[in-house]
């Protein structure tokens, strides 16, 4: 028989059908492995004493004056951020956006699952229990390090797969179609939202920080940079992953 296929040539599946469905499970296994990632490195930038990423900072002051559990926090101040979502694009008419937004909730509902795991077999790198090697600031240090690649690889998988937006993310892109300013800037604004309300809450009911410090500032600085960086290094199965055209860039 007569082998037509060119020489380098990807074998073609047999039927698009077949093909659109392996696409779309290899997208949501690499979703998923995302949200892992990425609330395993929130947990660890918490467990270093040093700060908090900005998105979950409120979440985090919240629960250390209330007693609740950092991911069950997180999870009702990610339902507000849907609940912000749901305004703006109601104010819109935007019903089609709308059902996107409900769709955040069972996603909010697994992610902080998978951050109450880790954050209960994660031990604390700060404090008085943390060890003479665990508790030292190199060591801190270091661990935060890992913790904000950790957030921006699992940002970016879960991002780039183009499926559905953790609610954070989610809430930024709505404020940028609503005022119609970059989502760069909308980022920003957001997350400098965040920790300026932590402070806030920190300060007034407990007269001090909490959960804010150099990890929170290095967060800001470089997670989306890593994102960018994981983004580039990965792109073109990226883009063969979710039909995208080289060159096309999602942020």
């Amino acid at each position: 028989m007569r082998n037509d296929r060119k020489k380098g040539q990807e074998p073609a599946c047999e039927s698009h059908t077949t093909c659109w469905q392996a696409d779309r499970g290899l997208r949501v296994a690499v979703y998923v492995a995302g949200l892992i990632v990425l609330a395993l490195g929130l947990v660890l930038n918490t467990k270093t004493g040093l700060g908090t990423a900005p998105l979950v900072s409120p979440a985090f002051v919240i629960s250390q004056l209330t007693g609740f559990s950092f991911a069950n926090v997180t999870f009702v101040v990610y339902s507000g951020f849907v609940l912000i979502e749901l305004v703006l694009h109601l104010i819109r008419k935007d019903r089609k956006r709308m059902l996107n937004d409900l769709l955040q909730l069972p996603f909010a509902l697994v992610f902080t699952r998978f951050m109450k795991l880790f954050d209960a077999v994660i031990p604390s790198l700060a404090g008085d229990g943390a060890g003479p090697v665990r508790g030292t600031l190199w060591c801190r240090l270091a661990v935060l390090a890992v913790a904000l690649f950790l957030i921006g690889l699992g940002a970016c998988l879960s991002m780039r797969m183009r499926l559905i937006p953790n609610p954070g993310d989610g809430a930024v892109l709505a404020i940028s179609d609503f005022f119609g300013i970059r989502l760069g800037l909308a980022k920003n604004i957001f997350d400098i939202s965040c920790v300026v309300a932590a402070a806030v809450i920190g300060l007034i009911f407990r007269g001090q920080l909490i959960g804010v410090g150099i990890g929170t500032v290095l967060a800001m600085l470089f997670v989306g940079r890593i994102i960018d960086l994981v983004g580039g290094l990965f792109e073109e199965s990226i883009n063969r992953l979710t039909g995208t055209k080289k060159g096309t860039v999602h942020k």
